[in-house]
Protein backbone atom coordinates (compact mmCIF):
# COMPACT_ATOMS: atom_id res chain seq x y z
CA UNK A 1 0.00 0.00 0.00
CA UNK A 2 1.41 3.68 -0.80
CA UNK A 3 0.58 7.06 0.50
CA UNK A 4 -1.10 9.11 -2.11
CA UNK A 5 0.53 12.45 -1.02
CA UNK A 6 4.11 11.29 -1.26
CA UNK A 7 4.18 8.01 -2.67
CA UNK A 8 5.63 6.26 0.84
CA UNK A 9 5.25 2.53 1.53
CA UNK A 10 3.36 2.43 4.66
CA UNK A 11 1.03 -0.45 5.73
CA UNK A 12 -3.01 -0.56 5.67
CA UNK A 13 -3.30 0.13 9.79
CA UNK A 14 -1.64 3.60 9.69
CA UNK A 15 -4.44 6.13 9.86
CA UNK A 16 -1.80 8.90 8.22
CA UNK A 17 1.26 9.24 6.53
CA UNK A 18 4.49 9.60 8.74
CA UNK A 19 6.62 11.63 6.26
CA UNK A 20 3.57 13.90 4.48
CA UNK A 21 0.73 13.94 7.61
CA UNK A 22 -2.20 12.56 4.40
CA UNK A 23 -5.22 11.05 6.11
CA UNK A 24 -4.52 7.37 4.91
CA UNK A 25 -8.11 5.98 5.57
CA UNK A 26 -9.40 8.99 3.07
CA UNK A 27 -8.03 7.53 -0.61
CA UNK A 28 -6.69 4.22 -0.04
CA UNK A 29 -4.47 2.94 -2.37
CA UNK A 30 -3.80 -1.08 -3.01
CA UNK A 31 -0.49 -2.40 -4.85
CA UNK A 32 1.93 -1.02 -6.89
CA UNK A 33 0.83 1.11 -10.13
CA UNK A 34 0.84 -0.53 -13.60
CA UNK A 35 3.57 1.55 -15.26
CA UNK A 36 4.09 -1.13 -18.58
CA UNK A 37 7.02 -2.50 -17.21
CA UNK A 38 9.15 0.77 -16.59
CA UNK A 39 10.99 1.64 -13.63
CA UNK A 40 8.98 4.18 -11.23
CA UNK A 41 10.46 7.13 -10.23
CA UNK A 42 10.61 7.51 -6.72
CA UNK A 43 8.98 10.66 -5.15
CA UNK A 44 10.82 12.77 -2.86
CA UNK A 45 8.59 13.07 0.28
CA UNK A 46 6.74 16.45 0.86
CA UNK A 47 6.48 18.30 3.97
CA UNK A 48 3.93 20.50 5.28
CA UNK A 49 5.03 23.83 4.86
CA UNK A 50 8.62 23.39 4.08
CA UNK A 51 10.37 25.69 1.32
CA UNK A 52 13.56 24.55 -0.45
CA UNK A 53 15.94 27.19 0.93
CA UNK A 54 16.89 29.80 -1.84
CA UNK A 55 20.99 30.10 -2.14
CA UNK A 56 22.85 32.79 -4.70
CA UNK A 57 25.49 31.48 -6.83
CA UNK A 58 29.08 32.62 -5.40
CA UNK A 59 29.57 34.33 -9.38
CA UNK A 60 26.19 36.42 -8.86
CA UNK A 61 27.05 37.80 -5.29
CA UNK A 62 30.38 39.17 -6.89
CA UNK A 63 28.75 40.34 -10.00
CA UNK A 64 26.39 41.72 -7.44
CA UNK A 65 28.54 43.66 -4.89
CA UNK A 66 30.67 44.88 -7.81
CA UNK A 67 27.64 46.70 -9.04
CA UNK A 68 26.16 48.08 -5.78
CA UNK A 69 30.12 49.74 -5.02
CA UNK A 70 30.39 50.81 -8.73
CA UNK A 71 26.86 52.77 -8.16
CA UNK A 72 27.59 53.99 -4.26
CA UNK A 73 31.20 55.18 -5.27
CA UNK A 74 30.00 57.13 -8.53
CA UNK A 75 26.84 58.61 -6.94
CA UNK A 76 28.62 59.90 -4.60
CA UNK A 77 31.36 61.51 -7.18
CA UNK A 78 28.25 62.86 -9.26
CA UNK A 79 26.74 63.99 -6.45
CA UNK A 80 29.52 65.50 -4.39
CA UNK A 81 31.56 66.93 -7.54
CA UNK A 82 29.68 66.61 -10.88
CA UNK A 83 26.59 68.26 -9.91
CA UNK A 84 27.51 70.81 -8.13
CA UNK A 85 30.63 72.40 -10.42
CA UNK A 86 28.06 71.69 -13.62
CA UNK A 87 25.54 73.64 -11.51
CA UNK A 88 28.28 76.91 -11.23
CA UNK A 89 29.33 76.60 -14.81
CA UNK A 90 25.42 76.99 -16.24
CA UNK A 91 25.87 80.79 -15.82
CA UNK A 92 29.06 80.60 -18.15
CA UNK A 93 29.12 77.50 -20.21
CA UNK A 94 25.49 76.19 -20.17
CA UNK A 95 25.65 74.12 -23.59
CA UNK A 96 28.87 71.91 -21.89
CA UNK A 97 27.43 71.94 -18.19
CA UNK A 98 24.23 71.00 -19.50
CA UNK A 99 26.29 67.64 -21.47
CA UNK A 100 27.84 67.06 -19.39
CA UNK A 101 25.42 66.96 -15.99
CA UNK A 102 23.28 64.57 -18.17
CA UNK A 103 26.03 62.31 -19.41
CA UNK A 104 27.03 61.28 -15.79
CA UNK A 105 23.51 61.04 -14.46
CA UNK A 106 23.58 58.43 -18.01
CA UNK A 107 26.46 56.43 -16.12
CA UNK A 108 24.61 56.34 -13.13
CA UNK A 109 21.20 55.07 -14.43
CA UNK A 110 23.21 52.48 -16.81
CA UNK A 111 24.47 51.26 -13.40
CA UNK A 112 20.89 50.85 -12.02
CA UNK A 113 19.74 49.26 -14.76
CA UNK A 114 22.46 46.50 -14.45
CA UNK A 115 21.80 45.70 -11.08
CA UNK A 116 18.13 45.80 -11.88
CA UNK A 117 19.25 43.05 -14.45
CA UNK A 118 20.44 40.64 -11.48
CA UNK A 119 16.85 40.68 -10.08
CA UNK A 120 14.54 40.56 -13.34
CA UNK A 121 13.51 37.32 -14.53
CA UNK A 122 13.09 38.45 -18.17
CA UNK A 123 15.08 36.13 -21.01
CA UNK A 124 14.76 38.89 -23.61
CA UNK A 125 17.82 41.02 -20.59
CA UNK A 126 15.68 43.88 -21.39
CA UNK A 127 17.57 45.91 -19.01
CA UNK A 128 21.11 44.72 -19.30
CA UNK A 129 20.43 46.46 -22.80
CA UNK A 130 19.00 49.61 -22.18
CA UNK A 131 22.14 49.73 -19.66
CA UNK A 132 24.25 49.74 -22.93
CA UNK A 133 22.11 52.22 -24.81
CA UNK A 134 22.13 54.15 -21.96
CA UNK A 135 25.48 53.85 -21.41
CA UNK A 136 26.43 54.86 -25.30
CA UNK A 137 24.08 57.72 -25.34
CA UNK A 138 26.01 58.97 -22.08
CA UNK A 139 29.66 58.55 -23.77
CA UNK A 140 28.77 60.71 -26.74
CA UNK A 141 26.45 63.12 -24.46
CA UNK A 142 30.26 63.69 -22.60
CA UNK A 143 32.21 63.65 -25.89
CA UNK A 144 29.58 66.80 -26.93
CA UNK A 145 30.26 68.46 -23.93
CA UNK A 146 34.08 68.66 -24.71
CA UNK A 147 33.34 69.95 -27.92
CA UNK A 148 31.49 72.51 -26.82
CA UNK A 149 34.55 73.36 -24.44
CA UNK A 150 36.52 73.87 -27.11
CA UNK A 151 34.46 76.11 -29.44
CA UNK A 152 34.18 78.24 -26.39
CA UNK A 153 37.76 78.48 -26.70
CA UNK A 154 38.56 77.02 -23.57
CA UNK A 155 42.34 74.36 -23.08
CA UNK A 156 41.59 71.02 -22.19
CA UNK A 157 43.85 69.98 -19.76
CA UNK A 158 44.21 66.55 -21.87
CA UNK A 159 41.98 66.16 -24.44
CA UNK A 160 43.70 62.97 -26.11
CA UNK A 161 43.22 61.42 -22.95
CA UNK A 162 39.80 62.80 -22.50
CA UNK A 163 38.60 61.45 -25.97
CA UNK A 164 39.95 57.92 -25.61
CA UNK A 165 38.07 57.84 -22.58
CA UNK A 166 34.90 58.16 -24.32
CA UNK A 167 35.84 55.94 -26.94
CA UNK A 168 36.65 53.46 -25.22
CA UNK A 169 33.46 53.58 -23.15
CA UNK A 170 31.77 54.24 -26.43
CA UNK A 171 33.08 51.13 -28.07
CA UNK A 172 32.36 48.30 -25.08
CA UNK A 173 28.57 49.38 -24.65
CA UNK A 174 28.41 49.31 -28.71
CA UNK A 175 29.88 46.00 -28.53
CA UNK A 176 27.67 44.88 -25.11
CA UNK A 177 24.69 45.96 -27.55
CA UNK A 178 25.96 43.81 -30.15
CA UNK A 179 26.81 41.02 -27.85
CA UNK A 180 22.94 41.22 -26.49
CA UNK A 181 20.66 41.51 -29.63
CA UNK A 182 23.13 38.67 -31.31
CA UNK A 183 24.72 40.69 -33.89
CA UNK A 184 27.99 39.67 -32.04
CA UNK A 185 28.75 36.24 -31.09
CA UNK A 186 31.71 36.12 -29.14
CA UNK A 187 32.34 37.89 -26.41
CA UNK A 188 36.43 37.84 -26.65
CA UNK A 189 36.11 41.34 -28.28
CA UNK A 190 33.48 42.76 -25.86
CA UNK A 191 35.48 41.75 -22.40
CA UNK A 192 38.92 43.32 -22.86
CA UNK A 193 37.59 46.49 -24.40
CA UNK A 194 35.57 46.85 -21.31
CA UNK A 195 38.96 46.36 -19.15
CA UNK A 196 40.57 49.01 -21.59
CA UNK A 197 37.93 51.38 -20.84
CA UNK A 198 37.62 51.02 -17.04
CA UNK A 199 41.25 51.38 -16.71
CA UNK A 200 41.29 54.19 -19.18
CA UNK A 201 38.45 55.96 -16.65
CA UNK A 202 40.48 55.62 -13.48
CA UNK A 203 43.56 56.84 -15.09
CA UNK A 204 41.89 59.64 -16.94
CA UNK A 205 39.87 61.02 -13.75
CA UNK A 206 42.57 60.61 -11.77
CA UNK A 207 44.44 62.99 -14.31
CA UNK A 208 42.29 65.77 -15.02
CA UNK A 209 40.64 65.54 -12.09
CA UNK A 210 43.53 66.46 -9.70
CA UNK A 211 43.69 63.38 -7.68
CA UNK A 212 41.19 64.19 -5.17
CA UNK A 213 39.11 61.89 -3.12
CA UNK A 214 35.96 62.17 -5.05
CA UNK A 215 37.73 61.62 -8.29
CA UNK A 216 39.01 58.51 -6.83
CA UNK A 217 35.76 57.44 -5.66
CA UNK A 218 34.49 58.13 -9.28
CA UNK A 219 37.16 56.04 -11.06
CA UNK A 220 36.79 53.03 -8.77
CA UNK A 221 32.98 53.27 -9.59
CA UNK A 222 33.78 52.69 -12.77
CA UNK A 223 36.29 49.93 -12.47
CA UNK A 224 33.56 48.46 -10.19
CA UNK A 225 31.35 48.60 -13.19
CA UNK A 226 32.70 47.48 -15.96
CA UNK A 227 34.39 44.36 -14.08
CA UNK A 228 31.19 43.33 -13.37
CA UNK A 229 29.88 43.88 -16.69
CA UNK A 230 32.83 41.78 -18.03
CA UNK A 231 32.18 39.27 -15.51
CA UNK A 232 28.37 38.84 -16.93
CA UNK A 233 29.49 38.33 -20.39
CA UNK A 234 32.31 36.16 -19.44
CA UNK A 235 29.85 34.12 -18.56
CA UNK A 236 26.50 34.27 -20.19
CA UNK A 237 26.02 30.48 -20.18
CA UNK A 238 26.31 30.50 -16.25
CA UNK A 239 22.53 29.11 -15.74
CA UNK A 240 22.31 31.31 -12.16
CA UNK A 241 23.00 34.19 -14.45
CA UNK A 242 20.26 33.73 -16.93
CA UNK A 243 16.87 35.14 -16.16
CA UNK A 244 14.18 32.69 -15.86
CA UNK A 245 16.52 29.92 -15.95
CA UNK A 246 17.15 27.95 -12.93
CA UNK A 247 20.23 25.45 -11.91
CA UNK A 248 20.34 22.79 -9.45
CA UNK A 249 20.06 24.30 -6.10
CA UNK A 250 20.63 28.36 -7.75
CA UNK A 251 18.07 31.20 -8.10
Amino acid sequence: MFCTGCGRQITPEMQFCPDCGTKVAARPYQGIPNTGGQPVRPVAPVYPGYQQPVTVSPLKLIIGVCLFLGAIFYAVYYFGETMPGMFRAMKYLPAYALFALLSNLGFLVSMGLAIGHLFSRDPRHTLLKAASAVLIGAAALQSFAYICLIAEGARLKTPAMLFLMQISILGGSILMLMNLTGSLKTNLITVPVLGAASLLMLIGMLITSGNTALSVMGGLGYVFFFAALAMLFTNMEEPSLIPGRKADGLR
